[in-house]
């Protein structure tokens, strides 16, 4: 599993409809953006593919509920987001 396969699995599988682009980019923590209405996930190029993929979906949440809080309106979406991804991971398998 590549983190292109896991980005297109969230982007069928969790839909935003705001515009979004993932940047791997060199010593960068895991954060998004958004700068004119379109979401920027980065992810740091030096992470494991595996520690990427978690910081995608930890990201992802944060953009599906657009908030950038940890509350419990992202717990949940990244609840939701975790369990699909292991089960299509383990179905992978």
């Amino acid at each position: 599993m590549t983190l292109k396969e896991t980005i297109h699995w969230l982007d069928s599988t969790f839909p935003i409809e705001v515009e979004i682009e993932v940047k791997v980019l060199p010593n960068h923590m895991g954060l998004v953006r958004c700068v004119r209405g379109k979401y920027y996930i980065e992810i740091d190029k030096l992470l494991s593919t595996w520690y990427q993929i978690e910081t995608l979906i930890h990201e992802w949440a944060h953009v599906l509920i657009q908030n950038g809080e940890h509350n419990d309106a992202w717990g949940i979406a990244y609840a939701k987001i975790y369990t699909a991804f292991l089960d299509w991971v383990h179905n992978d398998f």
